[in-house]
């Protein structure tokens, strides 16, 4: 089974970034929450190994599902732009800069091109079962 980290490599208190990474080769950035005790919708995820899955999600179409997180439900890696995206899920971007949030009006830090972004990932870890391994190297 294929086996992908997400390390994590900064992080702020409105959000975590990090890099997924394949069989040593970077495939693109990711945005999470900050730690917030593992809460749902506010906090990232605890580091961990946990079994991923595809997913068809009523909210966000063929996504990964993370399996196994404790104290959580249905954490997914889906599309996205910015913290206010994410409740909690991995998003996957192409690269981290200001994006405009009509939330909040203001510019704020994110990741870009996420479609892309999970195309690469799908492309990359296919239909099967794998292993996203999480961990900080902060």
């Amino acid at each position: 089974m294929k086996i992908l980290a997400l390390k994590r490599v900064a992080r702020n208190d409105y959000a975590t970034y990090g890099v997924f990474i394949l069989n040593s080769q970077p495939l693109c950035m990711a945005l999470e929450l900050p730690w917030r005790d593992n809460q749902n919708d506010v906090s990232c995820i605890p580091p961990g190994v946990y079994p991923c899955t595809l997913y068809n999600s009523p909210v966000h179409g063929e996504v990964y599902l993370l399996n196994e997180v404790p104290g959580r439900e249905n954490v997914e890696i889906h599309q996205g732009n910015l913290d206010e995206n994410t409740l909690g899920c991995i998003l996957p971007g192409l690269y981290c800069d200001d994006i405009w949030s009509d939330k909040d009006k203001r510019l704020e830090y994110g990741v870009t091109s996420s479609k892309l972004a999970m195309n690469i990932l799908k492309e990359k870890m296919g239909k099967d079962k794998f292993w996203l391994n999480v961990v900080y190297a902060l």
